[in-house]
């Protein structure tokens, strides 16, 4: 090791540690959930940085049918509005 390298270990402080966490949009941490977030999900603001949980609601989703007749339903009848369907 040269005498600069041991130099520059010295000035160091125990424990020390240099990592910065990025703070850009796409590092940020997912907010805090608990059990008034149950079924919801985590939704982006209209600004970077902004997230929160909350419900979709209908008026949000984009794809949607239009109507009913749009709808195919593959398989058995569907119980509860439990069944998957396509767009045609």
């Amino acid at each position: 090791m040269s005498s600069a390298d041991k130099a520059k270990l010295d000035g160091i402080e125990a424990g020390a540690n240099k990592y910065v966490h990025p703070t850009g949009d796409g590092n940020l941490h997912v907010p805090p959930t608990g059990t008034s977030n149950n079924n919801k999900v985590l939704k982006a603001g209209a600004t970077a940085g902004s997230l929160s949980w909350g419900y979709v609601n209908w008026n949000e989703v984009d794809g949607k049918p239009v109507n009913l007749a749009s709808i195919v339903v593959s398989g058995t009848e569907p119980t509860n509005a439990d069944f998957w369907y396509q767009e045609i």
